[in-house]
């Protein structure tokens, strides 16, 4: 007897720990999965389905390698191979799924081998997290980086970084050409004093640097390889780190022998050597679009030389909706006021008839309107459209000696800095758009249920939940199956399933099954929706139960009957009306 205990308490224990793995392994938030060792999807959660946008059944029907991205293959066959071998306990590795639409998801993979008492191989278990918002950053990022990278090349003044004792870590081309190097040498971890000629000087410089944090326009005699005298002129700065300590020291020189050259390019090298880092950076981490405002004018005089700098957006209705300036202290005041009266500043007809968008203006000359030319002095305006696509989201204009010269690169790099600007204030209004749509979605009194173009449940609201007792969790990756009654024949669904296919919306009455059994008749607007191909991405539903209305209607008299049933219909229909074209004012929710 007591032997027959045991085994009811293993077997016991044995059906505890598998129920705990189900609900940890169908209820997790990120994507899981079972593969066979021949490569055969065995099992998947909810979340790798809506990952990928494919049905459990639709990925248990397929091998791994289907929904690996080709130049992915390799690396994955090679985890199978290792883990099978047992020269790895576990995998981890960033990857690329295809998605049942096309889409690539970005993934980093851990995966790890069970096998069974023998040590022979029973499946793969594999968690699955989607980066792919992290790998687009990251992308923008070594964008940025490259152009900065190419910018560097392609200057020709001297760039460096070292660190505090002067071991150089990095440097441009025209860092080897002034010294006297071949272009393409590596002279990284040469000490960067030893081409001083004079020790005084040099220990005199770093005091200087040191009490400052940064040095402008120091000359410095220094030798090249061949010992050659020269004399550049040098700025550097000290970069700190997040708890300002000292880092490491970045700087630029050119030769100062052609003093004319020096003078001409000057604003040119702190131009090129900060501002394009800046600004792509505090696009990317900056999601306030007022601080983005402040900081950018602030960088635009700070980093890139320009006596003042301006930026205005504008509404919805072409007027200006707010501003931000650097540079211009109180003399921005009679701006301010005329653009908070509505009025734009002449010059923003100026980027606007430029087939560029961008103009370069003699205050004196051009400016003669704007409420604050006079404080321009002899200085030269320059002033770029914020154009993202084919829409204008604001201008931006700044200042600067008029004896500089303003070629192409130094109006593109501008173009190029309000683009970037343009870029995430458009994406800060889309966001705002989809938590707007998002809260209006979650707060409403019908019941709302998303799909994709296969009919897997890809989002429900909170009304949905109360409606039918089924819970978010249980329903995403579902067919709206899960309601069905048996009160409607195959007919009806068919008929259904063609309109909304054929890119109709569908409305109607139905009785559908709550998750305790009862059920409940609903009114209901099902409509597609479209991506920018013109292809059906997705459904929306807006359901409301009308089940308390249908008793009320039995219990009126025949003649009132008519007369309810018809505004009752009237009003269900507006309101549907009314809810829909929010959402699909908003196809990207899905």
């Amino acid at each position: 007897m007591g032997g027959d205990a045991e085994v009811r308490e293993t077997q016991e224990s044995f059906v505890e720990a598998d129920e705990l793995f189900r609900s940890f392994f169908d209820n997790a938030p990120i994507g899981k999965c079972m593969t066979t060792p021949d490569g055969c999807l065995a099992r998947v959660n909810p979340a790798f389905c809506a990952m990928l946008g494919y049905t459990a059944d639709e990925l248990q029907a397929i091998s791994f390698t289907e929904i690996t991205h080709p130049d992915d293959l390799a690396e994955s066959r090679e985890c199978v191979r290792s883990l099978l071998a047992g020269e790895r306990d576990v995998w981890c590795m960033d990857k690329r799924y295809l998605a049942k639409d096309g889409r690539v998801v970005w993934a980093n993979v851990t995966t790890r081998i069970q096998r069974d008492a023998g040590g022979r191989p029973q499946y793969f278990l594999t968690h699955v997290v989607d980066i792919s918002v992290r790998k687009q950053a990251e992308a923008a990022l070594r964008a940025s980086e490259m152009r900065f990278r190419e910018v560097l090349r392609n200057l020709d003044e001297a760039y460096y970084r070292c660190t505090l004792d002067g071991t150089l870590e990095d440097h441009n081309p025209a860092f080897n050409r002034i010294l006297g190097f071949d272009p393409e040498s590596d002279l990284r971890g040469s000490l960067l004093p030893d081409f001083w000629l004079h020790p005084e000087k040099r220990i005199a410089y770093i005091d200087d640097l040191s009490e400052k944090g940064f040095v402008k326009n120091y000359l410095i005699e220094a030798r090249t390889i061949r010992s050659a005298k020269i004399v550049v002129m040098a700025n550097s700065h000290v970069v700190r780190d997040d708890a300002g300590r000292p880092a490491w020291i970045e700087g630029t020189f050119t030769d100062f022998t052609d003093l004319k050259r020096m003078e001409d390019r000057e604003r040119h090298l702190n131009r090129v050597l900060r501002a394009i880092r800046n600004v792509n950076q505090l696009v990317v981490r900056e999601k306030d679009a007022g601080r983005l405002l402040d900081q950018a004018c602030s960088m635009l005089v700070e980093t890139r030389g320009y006596g003042c700098a301006w930026i205005a957006l504008e509404g919805k209705a072409g007027e200006p909706s707010g501003w931000a300036h650097a540079g211009w202290g109180e003399a921005f005041a009679p701006l301010a006021r005329s653009l908070e009266a509505g009025e734009w500043p002449p010059c923003r007809q100026e980027a606007l008839g430029s087939r560029t968008g961008i103009a370069v203006l003699t205050p004196e000359r051009a400016c003669a309107a704007c409420p604050i030319w006079k404080h321009y002095g002899h200085d030269l305006a320059l002033v770029t459209m914020l154009r993202h696509g084919d829409s204008d989201i604001g201008m931006l204009g700044v200042s600067f000696p008029v004896d500089t010269p303003v070629d192409d690169e130094e109006k593109g790099l501008l173009a190029e800095v309000g683009g970037d600007i343009a870029f995430a204030l458009h994406g800060m209004r889309m966001e705002g758009e989809h938590e707007r749509l998002t809260m209006a979605l979650e707060q409403a009194a019908e019941a709302i249920v998303i799909t994709d173009s296969s009919g897997t449940i890809q989002y429900v609201n909170p009304a949905f939940e109360a409606i039918t007792g089924w819970s978010r969790q249980e329903v995403l990756g579902e067919n709206p199956r899960i309601l069905k009654s048996g009160k409607q024949d195959g007919a009806f669904y068919a008929e259904l399933w063609a309109t909304i296919s054929g890119g109709t919306t569908w409305r109607g009455r139905m009785v559908n099954r709550r998750k305790d059994g009862s059920l409940y008749t609903e009114e209901a607007s099902i409509s597609p929706v479209r991506g920018r191909s013109g292809a059906i991405t997705s459904f929306v539903a807006v359901k409301r139960d009308i089940s308390r209305e249908i008793v009320m209607e039995a219990q009126i008299s025949s003649s009132q009957r008519m007369e309810s049933i018809g505004r009752l219909a009237g009003g269900v229909a507006h309101d549907f009306n009314n809810l829909l074209s929010v959402i699909l004012s908003c196809t990207t929710f899905a």
